[in-house]
């Protein structure tokens, strides 16, 4: 994942509005919603249990089971939470403007780890991160990216 430009940014936005069929909200009415499970770096069970079933219903997921992402998410949980208060909790204030990628690459590198794809694709840590970071970290789809073809007619 490398961050993006204003020219990025707004092809992004012209290829959501002519090739999709998603909602022109960019989902903003779920930013509040984010906001209050963010679990400021305590990647407990109780917030897992939510925080999944976005994953699950982003098809972030794919192929994985939520079994083998939880099992790689506890066994991660500590690195995680360092890598959160390494790189996310210094700037979680700003926005994708005001960081630069070297800032917060150590937590997005440590989501990764929570489902490894051959190809290391950015699309479920962009994802993940989102939901934490907004402002920050935007959310990648392999279809907008010319990554791997859909599946059943949904982007990865």
């Amino acid at each position: 994942m490398k961050p993006i430009d204003r020219s990025e940014f707004l092809l992004g936005v012209q290829w959501w509005r002519t090739r999709t069929s998603w909602p022109n909200d960019f989902h903003n009415t779920d930013y509040e919603v984010l906001a209050a499970q963010n679990p400021d770096g305590a990647f407990v069970d109780d917030w897992w249990t939510v925080f999944l079933p976005r994953l699950t219903s982003w098809l972030a997921l794919r192929p994985f089971s939520r079994a083998a992402v939880t099992t790689l998410l506890v066994a991660n949980r500590d690195d995680l939470a360092e890598a959160w208060h390494q790189a996310c909790v210094p700037v979680k204030d700003k926005d994708i403007a005001e960081v630069t990628w070297e800032q917060v690459q150590p937590f997005p590198e440590v989501v990764a780890r929570l489902k490894p794809t051959a190809s290391r694709s950015p699309v479920f840590p962009s994802k993940f991160c989102h939901f934490l970071l907004p402002r920050i970290f935007p959310v990648f789809d392999n279809l907008a990216v010319g990554g791997s073809p859909p599946t059943r007619g949904t982007s990865t």
